[in-house]
């Protein structure tokens, strides 16, 4: 029936194969690049307890200290579009898939503006990753609570304060993987 399609496009729509227009129409995305480390395949089984903690701990080691990064070395460039994907971010429904793909920007904007593109490859090859992980706890308070993060993260990196970019990075990958884990 139309729930088991839009389950399937939902799943779809999470691992980054498609991407869903409600109302118009639903386009399939570039495939994930070979040498990513994740395939589709791997998406239906990334509801691992364990890859999930893998993954937040990875995260919680890099994420922190290239918030401290951006803070650093942001540009005029780099804020202003930080400012507009949390203005996109606020306007996505709870729910509605362009609030998971908000977050995604925001974050790949940020590890853009630390200046190392080590750190942007690592952040694109866990992607996929990532969208299993949000996609989890889409349409919940996650999205409201990572809205108001991502505020404060923004604020010390406008404020060029390292530390507390630190702080409020840590602190939002804690609250996060409370709700996912």
């Amino acid at each position: 029936g139309r729930s088991t399609i839009r389950e399937a496009y939902r799943a779809l729509e999470v691992l980054g194969l498609i991407r869903v227009h409600p109302g118009a129409d639903t386009r399939v995305l570039e495939p994930l690049e070979t040498s990513s480390p994740v395939s589709a395949r791997d998406g239906f089984v990334l509801g691992a307890w364990h890859q999930q903690r893998q993954l937040f701990e990875a995260r919680l080691v890099l994420d922190p200290p290239m918030a401290g990064l951006a803070a650093r070395r942001a540009t005029d460039h780099h804020l202003a579009k930080l400012r507009a994907t949390l203005l996109k971010q606020k306007r996505a429904r709870n729910g509605d898939g362009l609030a998971v793909e908000a977050d995604i920007q925001f974050h790949t904007l940020l590890f853009e503006a630390s200046g190392n593109p080590i750190l942007l490859e690592f952040l694109a090859q866990v992607t996929a990753l990532l969208r299993v992980s949000w996609s989890r706890v889409a349409g919940t308070d996650r999205e409201t609570a990572s809205l108001a993060q991502h505020r404060l993260i923004l604020q010390a990196v406008e404020a060029r304060d390292p530390e507390a970019a630190e702080r409020h990075m840590r602190t939002h990958l804690l609250s996060i993987e409370g709700l996912v884990l």
